[in-house]
Order: C-alpha cells, then sequence, then structure tokens
C-alpha cells in the first residue's frame, strides 16, 4: 500500500481511537486482503494494536515513512535515471546540500569532482560515497549531526539545522513526501524544517520527486512551491495539470521520460 494511504490512515486512526477492518477499506477504498497485508505490517513494526477486525492507536503518533530498505527497492531504476538528472543540474565546483531519500541517495553515482562539498542529512548517501570513494577522490563530505532516525537513515534536529544554517549552498536538492501546486510537504516537522533551512541557505532548489507525490499532500508544509527553482520528475500525464501549475510559477520543469 502507497505510503501516503499508510499516512491517512494512521492520522484517522489518531482521531478515532479504534477502526473495523471494514471502516478502513471505506476509508482507502482499497481490498480487504490489502488492507489485512498492511495492518500485519504495522503490527509488526509496533504501529498499531491488532485485534481480530479491528485496530487501535497505541498512543503517539508514528512516523509513516516505511523502512528505507523497503522504500530504495520500490522503483529504483526510476530514481536513479531522476537522480542523474539532478546530478547535471550541480556545480563542479561549490558546495551542495543533499537532503535524505531513496532518491537523493543514487545521486552518490554521479558525483565525482573532488571540488565539490556536499552536505548532507543522509547516512544512506554518504555510505555509498565513502563506497565509492574509499580513500580519496569524489566529493568532499560533510554530515549534519542531530539525532538519527534509525527507519529512514537521516540525521534531524536542532544540531543539524544549526550545521546547515552556518554554510552557503550553489544548489539545494531535496526529494519530500508530497508536492501540488502550492506547497512542498513533509511528514515530519524536524525534516520540513530542515529542508526549510536548506532551502533558505542556498541559490537554487532542485525537487527530485516521482510522479506518485505529485498532486498530493501532507502533514507539514515545507514551503511555497514558488520557491522550487526545478522540479525533476517522470512523465505521468495525469499529473499535467499539476505541472501546468508549477510552470506557471516559473518553477522549471523536467521530466523523465
Amino acid at each position: 500500500m502507497k505510503a501516503e494511504k499508510t499516512w491517512q490512515l494512521l492520522l484517522e486512526l489518531e482521531k478515532r481511537g479504534r477502526m473495523t477492518v471494514s471502516e478502513i477499506m471505506k476509508l482507502l477504498e482499497v481490498s480487504g486482503p490489502t488492507v489485512r497485508r498492511e495492518l500485519k505490517y504495522l503490527d509488526e513494526r509496533g504501529e498499531i494494536i491488532r485485534h481480530h477486525g479491528s485496530i487501535e492507536k497505541i498512543g503517539r503518533l508514528p512516523d509513516p515513512a516505511h523502512p528505507v530498505a523497503r522504500r530504495m527497492r520500490h522503483l529504483s531504476a526510476l530514481k536513479k535515471k531522476l537522480a542523474e538528472l539532478a546530478a547535471a543540474e550541480l556545480p563542479e565546483k561549490g558546495t551542495v546540500f543533499i537532503d535524505g531519500g531513496t532518491t537523493t541517495a543514487h545521486l552518490a553515482a554521479f558525483l565525482n569532482s573532488p571540488n565539490l562539498r556536499v552536505i548532507t542529512n543522509s547516512l544512506l548517501l554518504s555510505g555509498r560515497l565513502q563506497e565509492l570513494h574509499p580513500m580519496s577522490g569524489g566529493p568532499e563530505l560533510f554530515l549534519t549531526g542531530g539525532r538519527l532516525n534509525r527507519k529512514s537513515q537521516i540525521l534531524l534536529g536542532h544540531s543539524a539545522e544549526r550545521m546547515i544554517d552556518s554554510f552557503h549552498a550553489d544548489a539545494a536538492v531535496l526529494s519530500a513526501c508530497a508536492l501540488d501546486e502550492d506547497y512542498l510537504y513533509d511528514n515530519l516537522e524536524d525534516a520540513a524544517a530542515l529542508q526549510r533551512k536548506m532551502m533558505e541557505n542556498s541559490d537554487k532548489v532542485i525537487i527530485v520527486e516521482n510522479s506518485e507525490k505529485l498532486g498530493e499532500k501532507a502533514l507539514c508544509k515545507v514551503f511555497p512551491a514558488d520557491r522550487i527553482s526545478v522540479l525533476i520528475t517522470n512523465f505521468a500525464p495525469e499529473k499535467n495539470s499539476v505541472i501546468s501549475c508549477l510552470r506557471r510559477k516559473k518553477v522549471r520543469v523536467m521530466i523523465q521520460n
């Protein structure tokens, strides 16, 4: 089940406290087997309390992201193509911020210049760069520090934000949870806050999103869509209205066919 539907379910459960399987099927417009598979998965992650025919909230609002290993397998070939397009937008020399995410992690394969400084909160990206350039070569790498979100393998919190605030970047590459004609969104407040800092301290903001996330909303507004310099996404005719709106706001849209 898509992460957006999982988040919708968890938010509704937070309001109601308890939901039946039939209520979930009606809310999400999905089949019984799909619901039961997702509930088993959420129960194993400790995100819900599962009963026969119903679920109960656990008293805290959970992180809706799927574990990073699962997300890395989803659309991996497409994400690599989108990352390659994003890399072509980056300078050979200078400083770039790269936000954590499974799409931005693929940038490692295309970052080879020793004159480039990469500042990131992504353990995935830093690990891949270390594998590709174990002793020398490749870009200079800075990690933001901060609190580790183990599920997504990203660093967050005030320490990470202060690190970003102490630099100026030629470009920032971000990949959030959703993007409509008005805002970029994320599901986590601290992730949104860090992305906002990257935007504020960069000359150019590059958003890399697969088309599944276009036209969608999430819990936290990161920043207005008109602050985006470049959107890199894949072709999906049903998203044309969103893309047209973004282009009217002077966002340059690059589409991977």
